[in-house]
């Protein structure tokens, strides 16, 4: 079923996604990165690549640790991507086939179950997005929950691990985000199962999971927290964090698709990403969902499943005011809209419920004639809806939705609102979509109906289930050729000049990464360091550069310089334009024998915009340096002579006190260790131009290890091997040795 929603494209070399989104963006270059460098025997923690330098190993994405990732350092990249999204799209749906079998033993209602779990909107549209990380990570949510109903029942040991070892996975596969939903979701079910059986063995369950499961994935964990102090999000705005809230309206999305667009013929035309707000579970699903909504039991499944609806709805409820600030996590990641997926995985055992019930009940006329009512209802909604409004009417509700409240971020071109005619394919999709909400509510009328003289007529409704999900998916379950991901504007001959030297992409700068160059820009916030961000937000404005008469152009004072940068390659007319950079861009190490000391960011912002500065005798530091340097004319040299991604060994001769800059993003992780024959015997680095490093050198010899070496990656590596170390010697070594005590007393 995973593959089969793909299509030919799947098995024609295509690699899932449109070609346009994250896949394209940042993870095929991002796996492809890491592949290389961890089969050359190096754990990257830092990127050279992008953004003049970041933190990698800050974004949890990168599931370095992950096992399931390894697939990269066996597959072409492209079939490793496709291997990656059917594994984890057949996991989560196997995974809770199991979980809702073991509330009834009707394996098609399984079936279908598993159907909801990979294919409802809130998971399966991440695979349209390219998502790799929240595919991976919310893949192990059903075993947390089917741990959770087997330790529910009576204390089970290998089923306590199993949902330890679920949250460790989640937490190795990357998205925290995810985890945090996956750990609402959880709680709530726990709760509910604290309820119904009147005991709360699975609320400690979940605090034992997701507490030992911050130490079987601190690896990645530890970095990622450390790294939000000096990271762009560590200072928000209201919002942004407000947006990608799920918003009121795309409730309509839980029927009706495509009722916003389809992101094909009919272009979405809602606030923000569809991918972000589609709730779909099918007519059929909702049925089933509602008719199990009849007992105390239901009512409090249904109770869960909205409370993290409610997380979901984000700005639009008093709610956020106080996630947004106060609750951990939460008041740094936007996307509170991301959480229907907790609230549709709590949703698939209701629906179980009402499917169970179904079997085993004779419906009532009542319930066929609601059915048969609401797909009228449904009918008449699509007719007013494609010929009572007027095209302006449906413009004027169009824009309401979609860019018109401008609380909201929206990602289309309000241009469109002028076509007339795409106005009238909008309102013809938004109808049919309409209708055929109507017609499946009528099937389900007829079939419920016929289950008061035949009961197979069950399973007709359980078809009808999987095929609108199946459908559903093979919509938008695209692919993209190879060949797309080429870059032919990083294949021509002016790459070879580059060397160490960076050129600016405004145009999916990550694709630096696999041809080993280097972009003062970047596609990921996550790794984006603060003081980098601003930086860029300053100086990469239009008003700071200017086209010069034969097509090259200048930046504002020496910044151009002190970056490295040698071009602009600018997205144009459905092309990439280099633009060259007038200037001479600096080594990637000098010396400097003078040096300024400005504290307030302002202060050396405009310091670096005086035609007056000279990055390539002066610095700008942010306190003064112990060793200070001797402007007396006298020379020194300095060079790279080995290092790789979190490394470089630099050698220097002088004769007189200098500053070391390295034209290299400045994190405070960075430490500089003296080698044999150095005349110092402890280095420091601090911040140079803001962005880059600077460390003080005595006169002599000098020779020198710089490295980005965080203390958080350490401590959470041994605390990861130590704590899966000890999992397994508790779920493995333990039971055999009591099984081997058992033979004996039987003996």
């Amino acid at each position: 079923m995973a593959c089969a929603v793909f299509g030919a494209g799947l098995w024609d070399g295509g690699i899932i996604s449109p070609g346009d989104t994250d896949i394209f963006l940042e993870f095929y270059h991002m796996r492809g990165f890491t592949a290389r460098e961890l089969l050359a025997g190096n754990i990257p923690l830092w990127n050279p690549h992008i953004y003049s330098g970041a933190p990698f190993l800050m974004d949890p994405e990168t599931g370095i640790f992950y096992p399931l990732n390894w697939v990269f350092l066996f597959l072409p990249t492209p079939l490793a991507i496709n291997t990656s999204v059917i594994l984890h799209l057949t996991l989560l749906g196997t995974l809770t086939s199991l979980w809702i079998r073991r509330l009834g033993n009707d394996p098609v209602v399984s079936l279908m179950a598993g159907s909801l779990a990979m294919f409802g909107g809130a998971y399966f549209m991440h695979t349209y997005a390219g998502h790799l990380g929240i595919l991976s990570t919310a893949a192990w949510t059903p075993l947390l929950l089917l741990s959770l109903d087997r330790n529910a029942e009576e204390w089970r040991k290998n089923w306590f691990f199993a949902g330890l070892f679920a949250a460790g996975m989640s937490f190795l596969a990357g998205h925290l985000q995810y985890v945090i939903i996956s750990a609402t979701a959880a709680a709530l079910y726990a709760l509910f199962l604290a309820a119904e059986r009147r005991q709360v063995r699975t609320l400690w369950c979940v605090l034992c999971w997701y507490g030992g499961g911050v130490f079987l994935g601190a690896a990645q964990a530890f970095p990622a927290v450390d790294g939000l102090s000096e990271s762009y999000r560590s200072a928000l705005t209201d919002s942004y964090l407000a947006s990608f809230s799920f918003h009121p309206e795309n409730l309509l999305t839980l029927i009706a698709p495509d009722f916003f667009g389809n992101m094909d013929t009919v272009p979405y035309w809602g606030k923000e990403y569809l991918w972000e707000q589609s709730i779909f579970l099918g007519v059929g699903s909702l049925f089933l969902i509602i008719y199990g909504i009849r007992d105390r039991s239901g009512k409090l499944l249904a109770l869960a499943a909205f409370l993290v609806l409610l997380i979901a709805l984000g700005a639009h409820t008093p709610l956020f005011a106080v996630t947004s600030r106060y609750v951990p996590f939460l008041n740094k990641l936007r996307g509170h809209g991301k959480f229907i997926f907790g609230a549709t995985i709590l949703l698939v055992p209701l629906m179980a419920r009402g499917a169970f019930r179904l079997r085993e009940e004779r419906p009532s006329w009542l319930t066929v004639g609601l059915v048969a009512g609401s797909a009228l209802v449904a009918g008449g909604a699509a007719y007013a809806v494609g010929n009572a409004a007027s095209l302006e009417e449906w413009r004027a509700l169009m824009w309401s939705l979609g860019p018109g409240d401008g609380r909201f971020l929206w990602y289309g071109d309000p241009a469109i609102f002028n076509d007339a005619a795409f106005i009238e394919r909008a309102q013809g999709s938004a109808a049919v979509s309409l209708y055929g909400v109507a017609g499946k509510l009528l099937l389900i009328a007829l079939f419920v109906a016929a289950m008061r003289y035949r009961r197979e007529a069950f399973y007709a409704i359980l078809c009808l289930v999987v095929l609108d999900l199946l459908f559903f998916a093979r919509s938008y379950g695209r692919t993209f050729p190879q060949e797309q991901m080429r870059s032919p504007d990083l294949e021509a001959p002016y790459v070879r000049e580059l060397g160490d030297d960076r050129i600016y992409s405004d145009f999916a700068p990550n694709r630096v990464m696999i041809y080993g160059l280097y972009d003062a820009n970047g596609y990921n916030t996550k790794v984006a360091l603060y003081r980098y961000k601003r930086f860029s937000d300053t100086f990469f404005v239009p008003s700071y550069w200017t086209l010069l008469s034969d097509g090259s152009v200048v930046g504002p004072a020496r910044i151009a310089d002190l970056l490295r940068l040698r071009y602009l390659n600018a997205w144009e007319r459905g092309g990439v334009t280099r633009y060259k950079v007038r200037g001479e861009p600096l080594p990637r190490v000098l010396l400097v024998d003078r040096f300024e000391v400005h504290r307030r960011e302002e202060d050396i912002f405009k310091v670096l915009t005086n035609t007056s500065f000279d990055p390539r005798h002066s610095v700008i530091l942010e306190k003064d340096p112990a060793i200070k340097p001797l402007a007396d004319g006298m020379t020194g040299v300095v060079k790279v002579v080995g290092g790789d991604t979190d490394t470089l060994i630099i050698e220097a001769e002088l004769s007189s006190p200098r500053i070391l800059l390295v034209t290299d993003g400045y994190s405070r992780h960075w430490r500089a260790t003296p080698l044999e024959g150095s005349a110092q015997s402890d280095y420091e680095v601090m911040p140079a131009d803001y962005i880059f490093r600077a460390v003080p050198l005595a006169a002599g010899s000098h020779r020198l290890l710089l490295e980005y070496a965080p203390l958080s990656f350490t401590i959470g590596a041994w605390t990861a091997f130590l704590s899966w170390s000890l999992l397994f010697v508790l779920a493995f070594l333990y039971p055999l040795s009591r099984s081997g005590r058992s033979k004996a007393v039987d003996g």
